[in-house]
């Protein structure tokens, strides 16, 4: 084991866990075997799995395992609960269905936080080449800036709220925060956009934050009907919540674009089985026709009013859309 380096902040992956073994199972060994200097561990947040993964590594020194029961988890106050249960210097918040790109993704995450003396930091996302994802959502880097682009509270407060709302595509797949800004901010408990609302209220305050997208884990959501049009819309509810604006719409998939995504599939893809492109050609079909219909049934409760914005909202559940591995 290599001695630990105090110059390097501590620093808590925290991850909420529900039936997430399909995941994990696999990616543990990525979270623990990252090259970090400093002190670092892995907090679980289980809400009643039954699949077995509150039982996962729960004898590992750098593993430490939470449990809920299942009602009591909540997208906002679940993180906050990771905040009060850890002592270290920094959170570094992902999901059950990320793993880390490299070994060095702590230790890149950190930097672009303290080198830009920021508040919170978010990395990027990016989808494996595996056989059984999506290959237009494959990873295909042409140039990655290794950049760190920082917003700045001074000037965010004066920005109209379309510009607010390009700024504040926070995600917590993965994001790191200095834990004193998440005891002097909780996030709210909401079901969906957590993330995004506590970045724009930090802002708010004064506060700095930043984007650091070559830090990047591998996060990939299989779509189906149901799945896509409630996380569209819980996406465009809480944008307009958030900005009260209207969020910009996807529109219905034409010709063009199913002639688009066979290019893309054949030339730029290099898939040349003849069903797969016909499953991953429908695939991507469905999976624009339903988020543009999610769009329209948003747009058409906008053009309503409040009222049926929220009562769509309402209509939806009080459980957040739940990803699934595979098909």
């Amino acid at each position: 084991m290599n001695a630990i380096n105090p110059s390097w902040p501590s620093v808590t992956i925290a991850i909420p866990t529900f039936n997430g073994m399909a995941w994990l199972n696999s990616s543990i060994h990525g979270f623990l075997g990252q090259a970090y200097e400093g002190q670092f561990d892995v907090l679980l947040i289980d809400s009643g799995s039954t699949d077995g993964t509150e039982q996962l590594y729960q004898a590992h020194e750098k593993v430490r395992i939470h449990r809920i029961p299942n009602d009591d988890f909540g997208h906002g106050k679940t993180r906050n609960l990771a905040v009060q249960l850890s002592h270290s210097d920094l959170i570094l918040f992902t999901v059950q269905d990320a793993r880390p790109r490299n070994p060095m993704w702590i230790k890149h995450m950190v930097e672009a936080l303290t080198e830009h003396n920021l508040d919170a930091v978010c990395g990027g996302q990016a989808v494996p080449h595996e056989a059984d994802i999506n290959p237009l959502e494959w990873y295909r880097p042409q140039s990655e800036t290794q950049e760190v682009a920082s917003v700045k509270g001074k000037d965010f407060i004066h920005w109209s709220p379309q510009n607010q709302s390009q700024q504040c595509g926070w995600d917590n797949v993965n994001a790191l925060y200095v834990r004193n800004a998440l005891l002097q901010l909780p996030f709210r408990d909401v079901r969906f956009g957590e993330d995004m609302q506590w970045a724009k209220n930090w802002l708010e305050k004064g506060g700095d934050i930043g984007y650091s997208y070559h830090c990047k884990v591998w996060h990939h959501h299989h779509h189906h009907g149901e799945y896509t049009r409630k996380r569209e819309l819980n996406t465009l509810y809480w944008r307009w919540r958030t900005f009260g604006i209207l969020p910009e719409l996807s529109p219905k998939p034409s010709i063009a674009f199913g002639l688009l995504t066979l290019k893309r599939l054949v030339w730029n893809n290099q898939v040349f089985n003849p069903l797969r492109i016909w499953n991953w050609w429908q695939y991507n079909w469905k999976k624009a026709k339903h988020k543009a219909l999610a769009c329209q049934e948003f747009e058409m409760a906008f053009n309503s009013g409040p009222k049926d914005i929220e009562a769509l909202y309402h209509s939806l559940g009080n459980k957040s859309p739940m990803a699934t591995k595979g098909s």
